[in-house]
Protein backbone atom coordinates (compact mmCIF):
# COMPACT_ATOMS: atom_id res chain seq x y z
CA UNK A 1 0.00 0.00 0.00
CA UNK A 2 1.49 2.78 -0.63
CA UNK A 3 1.38 6.04 1.62
CA UNK A 4 -0.69 8.95 1.67
CA UNK A 5 1.49 12.23 0.50
CA UNK A 6 1.11 14.75 3.47
CA UNK A 7 0.10 18.68 2.22
CA UNK A 8 -1.00 21.29 4.68
CA UNK A 9 -3.56 24.40 4.75
CA UNK A 10 -2.92 28.05 6.15
CA UNK A 11 -6.25 30.28 6.27
CA UNK A 12 -5.44 34.22 6.17
CA UNK A 13 -7.85 36.52 7.55
CA UNK A 14 -9.02 38.71 10.54
CA UNK A 15 -12.45 37.59 9.39
CA UNK A 16 -12.38 34.25 9.53
CA UNK A 17 -10.91 34.76 13.28
CA UNK A 18 -14.19 36.87 14.03
CA UNK A 19 -16.22 35.07 12.08
CA UNK A 20 -17.27 37.75 10.31
CA UNK A 21 -16.85 35.13 7.19
CA UNK A 22 -16.76 31.60 6.85
CA UNK A 23 -14.31 29.56 5.48
CA UNK A 24 -15.02 28.22 1.99
CA UNK A 25 -11.25 26.70 1.19
CA UNK A 26 -11.03 23.85 3.97
CA UNK A 27 -13.91 22.24 2.79
CA UNK A 28 -12.61 22.33 -0.85
CA UNK A 29 -9.02 21.77 -0.52
CA UNK A 30 -10.32 18.85 1.81
CA UNK A 31 -12.06 17.41 -1.23
CA UNK A 32 -9.53 18.40 -3.74
CA UNK A 33 -7.02 16.93 -1.77
CA UNK A 34 -8.69 13.62 -1.04
CA UNK A 35 -9.49 12.85 -4.55
CA UNK A 36 -5.93 13.37 -5.30
CA UNK A 37 -4.87 11.03 -2.65
CA UNK A 38 -3.32 13.42 -0.25
CA UNK A 39 -3.56 13.67 3.48
CA UNK A 40 -4.32 17.07 4.92
CA UNK A 41 -2.01 16.75 7.68
CA UNK A 42 -2.05 20.15 9.83
CA UNK A 43 -4.30 23.44 8.84
CA UNK A 44 -3.87 26.94 10.52
CA UNK A 45 -6.06 29.65 10.77
CA UNK A 46 -4.37 33.36 11.57
CA UNK A 47 -5.00 36.85 10.92
CA UNK A 48 -3.52 39.25 8.86
CA UNK A 49 -0.35 40.64 10.74
CA UNK A 50 2.27 39.81 8.87
CA UNK A 51 4.36 38.83 12.10
CA UNK A 52 1.51 36.28 12.96
CA UNK A 53 1.27 35.08 9.27
CA UNK A 54 5.14 35.07 9.29
CA UNK A 55 5.66 32.61 12.35
CA UNK A 56 3.01 30.28 10.91
CA UNK A 57 4.83 29.90 7.52
CA UNK A 58 8.22 29.46 10.02
CA UNK A 59 6.16 27.08 11.70
CA UNK A 60 4.97 24.87 8.76
CA UNK A 61 8.51 24.07 7.28
CA UNK A 62 8.88 21.84 10.00
CA UNK A 63 5.84 19.72 8.67
CA UNK A 64 8.27 18.93 5.34
CA UNK A 65 5.62 19.02 3.26
CA UNK A 66 3.90 21.22 0.73
CA UNK A 67 1.82 24.54 2.32
CA UNK A 68 -0.79 26.13 0.00
CA UNK A 69 -1.84 30.06 1.72
CA UNK A 70 -5.06 30.96 1.50
CA UNK A 71 -7.04 34.51 2.00
CA UNK A 72 -4.88 37.45 2.23
CA UNK A 73 -3.73 36.99 -1.28
CA UNK A 74 -4.56 39.34 -3.75
CA UNK A 75 -4.11 42.92 -5.37
CA UNK A 76 -5.17 44.13 -1.71
CA UNK A 77 -3.40 47.26 -0.37
CA UNK A 78 -3.32 45.72 3.18
CA UNK A 79 -2.21 42.50 2.17
CA UNK A 80 1.02 41.19 4.45
CA UNK A 81 1.15 37.26 2.85
CA UNK A 82 3.78 37.96 0.33
CA UNK A 83 5.90 40.29 2.97
CA UNK A 84 5.77 37.34 5.89
CA UNK A 85 6.43 34.78 3.63
CA UNK A 86 9.38 36.95 2.57
CA UNK A 87 10.67 37.38 5.78
CA UNK A 88 9.93 33.59 6.81
CA UNK A 89 11.87 32.03 4.09
CA UNK A 90 14.62 34.78 3.99
CA UNK A 91 13.86 35.90 0.60
CA UNK A 92 13.34 39.60 -0.71
CA UNK A 93 10.35 39.88 -3.04
CA UNK A 94 10.85 40.96 -6.63
CA UNK A 95 8.28 41.33 -9.52
CA UNK A 96 8.10 38.63 -11.66
CA UNK A 97 8.52 40.20 -15.04
CA UNK A 98 6.82 38.41 -17.33
CA UNK A 99 3.74 38.56 -14.80
CA UNK A 100 4.30 42.09 -14.70
CA UNK A 101 3.86 42.24 -18.88
CA UNK A 102 0.96 40.21 -18.59
CA UNK A 103 -0.78 42.35 -16.19
CA UNK A 104 -0.11 45.57 -17.78
CA UNK A 105 -0.97 44.04 -21.32
CA UNK A 106 -4.19 43.46 -19.39
CA UNK A 107 -5.08 46.39 -17.34
CA UNK A 108 -2.58 48.90 -18.59
CA UNK A 109 -2.23 51.84 -16.02
CA UNK A 110 -4.77 50.17 -13.19
CA UNK A 111 -1.77 47.71 -13.00
CA UNK A 112 -0.56 49.94 -10.65
CA UNK A 113 -0.22 50.47 -7.90
CA UNK A 114 -1.99 47.75 -6.72
CA UNK A 115 -2.68 44.93 -9.04
CA UNK A 116 1.21 44.86 -9.77
CA UNK A 117 1.41 43.06 -6.22
CA UNK A 118 -0.06 39.97 -7.70
CA UNK A 119 3.25 39.06 -9.54
CA UNK A 120 5.06 39.98 -6.28
CA UNK A 121 7.55 36.41 -5.68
Amino acid sequence: MTQAFNIALILVGDELLSGRRRDAHLPHFAGVFAARGLNLRQVWVVGDGREDIARVLGDSRRLHCPVLCCGGIGATPDDQTRQAAAEAFGSPLEIHEAGRHLLESLYRERTYPHRIRMVEF
